[in-house]
């Protein structure tokens, strides 16, 4: 009796996934799913990808993060304002009025910074997320200033407008074309 019970059962998870394989393929197939930005993600979905992307970054963010100096988090606060400033935003600055059309939206990092470790906050920005499009900047910016945006992010939820202001957009950084001073 217990045999049948079991073969029934693994008939069953095996015909489930069969059809789940299936209406996956049709999905794809004749273009049902929408794929546009503008239509947002379901509940379901964006708990997924929220759940998905947050356990892979505690997952590989590794080791521990260098100490920084003030100097070396300042000029993240530079790096931050003109590559990050436009998708997340600043304490007393909207991100660019095209960011909000991003799915997912880009996180206010004044607010989500606080979740994240710095090892973690690192690992993002080095090696950047997948259909979020958030790149992953560990291929085109040196590890050293890598950390440094990741140390000015960390003091974004108790930075004030007035703190943020004060940054300078260029100072030997990157300018806008993202070319190296």
């Amino acid at each position: 009796m217990r045999f049948i019970d079991l073969r029934s059962l693994l008939i069953g998870v095996a015909a489930a996934v069969l059809l789940g394989l299936l209406v996956s393929v049709l999905l794809i197939w004749t273009g049902a799913y929408n794929i546009a930005a503008s239509s947002g993600h379901s509940p379901l979905g964006r708990l997924v990808l929220s759940l998905t992307m947050e356990r892979s970054v505690k997952a590989h963010a590794r080791g521990s993060a260098p100490t920084l100096s003030a100097e070396r988090v300042r000029s993240g606060g530079t790096e931050y304002r003109v590559m990050c400033e436009q998708c997340h935003g600043g304490p007393g600055v909207s991100r660019a009025e095209w960011a909000k059309g991003m799915t997912p939206r880009p996180p206010d990092l004044t607010k989500k910074a606080a979740e994240w470790t710095p090892e973690q906050i690192h690992w993002i920005i080095e090696h950047g997320v997948k259909m979020s499009g958030m790149p992953a900047f560990g291929g085109t910016h040196d590890t050293q200033i890598t950390w440094n945006i990741a140390g000015f992010v960390k003091q974004l939820p108790t930075m004030s407008a007035e703190v943020y202001a004060s940054i300078p957009r260029e100072e030997g950084g990157h300018n806008q074309s993202g070319q190296t001073h």
